[in-house]
């Protein structure tokens, strides 16, 4: 699997509900996959030139398990939410 070592920036709130009109009118049965970005760690974001899905484990190299989920009552991973 290739990576890359580009960061992701994130954008602010202002942003994202700037945006977000755009977003809920979006087609929900197509659509374009722009970039694959793994999660190795808390607060951490990595850019891949592609990626691999596995049903049980998700996007390989992404820690979504590990981390758990603040969506949760136990604080365990959501799969919903991957």
């Amino acid at each position: 699997m290739g990576h890359s070592t580009d960061v992701a920036n994130h954008p602010g709130i202002e942003q994202l509900n700037a945006g977000l009109g755009q977003v809920r009118r979006s087609p929900a049965d197509a659509g374009q996959l722009r970039m694959v970005v793994q999660r190795p760690d808390i607060d951490r974001r990595k850019v891949a030139a592609e990626g691999r899905l596995d049903v049980e484990a998700g996007l390989i190299g992404d820690t979504w398990r590990e981390r758990g989920s603040a969506s949760t009552a136990d604080g365990s991973a959501n799969p919903e939410a991957q």
